[in-house]
């Protein structure tokens, strides 16, 4: 029988987005895994949009591109970026659980 987090790794995590579209957040591949863990270094994990200067808010719309892309190829940065399909409390669960599904908590 797998141990917790293993299961926990396997399982997915579904948002509904302000545009009432399911979106799927999964575990990434390793490249994308390591891309996420550099990106993360650059702003808090809890972010704070207000707080945060131009290349930080960039770095966040990275981010929640990465974790969104695999799962959902329609999805763009200028979709997340311009368009109502998530608001700030999105933004943080999707955040929180990419951190927590591929173990980059700090």
């Amino acid at each position: 029988m797998p141990d917790k987090k293993e299961t926990m790794l396997n399982e997915p995590v579904i948002i509904k987005g302000l545009d009432g579209k399911e979106y799927k957040i999964s575990a990434l591949s390793f490249p994308d895994a390591f891309k996420l863990a550099d990106k993360l270094n650059l702003i808090n994990t809890v972010p704070v949009v207000a707080l945060m200067d131009p290349k930080q808010r960039e770095v966040l719309l990275d981010i929640v591109f990465i974790v969104l892309k695999e799962n959902h190829p329609e999805i763009t940065k200028e979709k997340i970026k311009t368009e109502r399909i998530f608001d700030l409390t999105h933004i943080k669960t999707i955040v929180a659980v990419a951190l927590d599904l591929n173990e980059l908590k700090k």
